[in-house]
């Protein structure tokens, strides 16, 4: 079994707000502002978005190998002086609200 592990920086925007996690257009989780989640994913290729109401992040494709861990950081793009355009973000380009990156190369356990 392989582990997709999630963090998520302490940002002003959403900070009260929990960000859900979808893999393979299922929610498997949820992540709150400063904490990290680690959900189990079996090896092979995934998509992997973040959502929050009806904004999102970019969709993510990754290539997970058994028993390796994933690590990804999932944000707002709405950090420092970005947040004067909430309402651009919210209206025309809500798959870009949030952002997911991958933060580290997989490893073996």
């Amino acid at each position: 079994m392989s582990t997709l592990r999630f963090r998520r920086p302490m940002f002003y925007p959403d900070r009260i707000r929990q960000y859900q996690l979808i893999i393979d257009g299922v929610q498997m989780g949820e992540i709150s502002a400063g904490s990290a989640v680690e959900i189990p994913a079996t090896a092979g290729r995934h998509e992997v978005v973040a959502r929050i109401d009806w904004c999102s992040s970019n969709t993510l494709p990754i290539e997970v190998k058994d028993g390796a861990t994933c690590e990804l950081e999932v944000g707002s793009n709405l950090g420092g002086w970005r947040i004067i355009l909430a309402m651009v973000y919210i209206t025309v380009l809500p798959s870009e609200y949030l952002y997911l990156r991958l933060t580290s190369p997989m490893h073996q356990k």
